[in-house]
């Protein structure tokens, strides 16, 4: 069995102010593509194929070819460079955050995004509840199809606790519904100018650390967060050793 890499957000140790993704059905499918495409845009650049080299030649990855270094190859190379092409989103739904990602998107994200958004919306909050608990994972992998049978091999999984909750609360239930980063001290009262009210799409952190749904600032969070472990925990060279075979996102839900 293949050993793989898993990153977890929260993460279970370490950072403290770190807490479950807060997000309403209506944001559902911004959030989910905010993380998923941040993820895919951090991954290295996969040629996909590679063409025919010569004796004098060595195929490198990414769309190189590599020889002896003279004028004329270097001149009559008329392989193509493979390079990402960025381009920034943003959504009124997640507060106006801005993210980057690929233009041309990889096929299998494409394949199981979208499923993953409509599971995700299929879950329902219990009655009486203000909110469910599930998990999103993000899985990658490395497929290579062989002259006898073909090779799946897992590469890391990222796993996003999530928390959704419902769109329109009264105030007073949407500031309870808020998760704590520590016990409210004793005598502590709920018109004190320190506990604001949530609302979506806006600054909604109180000052006593309640993360409410859709707030941006656990947003650029989550994005930061990608990002360091993007270099920091995953081992880049697992992705770039293969010259041949596809990365294949596999996306989905699960209710916890």
């Amino acid at each position: 069995m293949h050993t793989f890499y898993t990153v977890r957000y929260p993460p279970p140790k370490g950072n403290a102010d770190c807490q479950p993704i807060r997000v309403t059905d209506k944001a559902m499918e911004s959030m989910l593509f905010c993380i998923v495409h941040t993820i895919e845009f951090q991954c290295p650049v996969q040629c996909q194929s590679i063409r025919p080299t010569s004796s004098r030649r060595t195929a490198l990855p990414f769309g190189k070819e590599g020889g002896d270094g003279s004028k004329d190859e270097k001149r009559n190379t008329d392989a193509p460079e493979k390079y990402v092409c960025p381009v920034e989103n943003t959504s009124s739904l997640l507060g106006n955050v801005t993210y980057v990602a690929c233009a041309e998107h990889n096929p299998s994200v494409l394949a199981s995004l979208q499923v993953a958004v409509d599971e995700a919306r299929a879950i329902a909050i219990p009655e009486g509840k203000q909110y469910v608990s599930f998990e999103l994972c993000v899985r990658l992998r490395h497929s290579q199809r062989r002259w006898l049978w073909d090779e799946s091999r897992p590469l890391v999984e990222w796993v996003f606790r999530m928390v959704k909750t419902r769109e329109k609360l009264s105030p007073p239930a949407a500031f309870d519904n808020c998760s704590w980063k520590q016990q409210r001290p004793q005598g502590a009262e709920m018109g004190t100018p320190a506990a604001h009210r949530c609302s979506e799409g806006s600054r909604t952190t109180t000052d006593e650390g309640a993360v409410c749904s859709n707030d941006p600032t656990q947003i650029r969070d989550v994005l930061q967060f990608i990002l360091k472990h993007s270099y920091d925990s995953i081992d880049l060279n697992t992705f770039s050793d293969f010259k041949s075979g596809e990365l294949v996102f596999d996306i989905f839900v699960r209710k916890i």
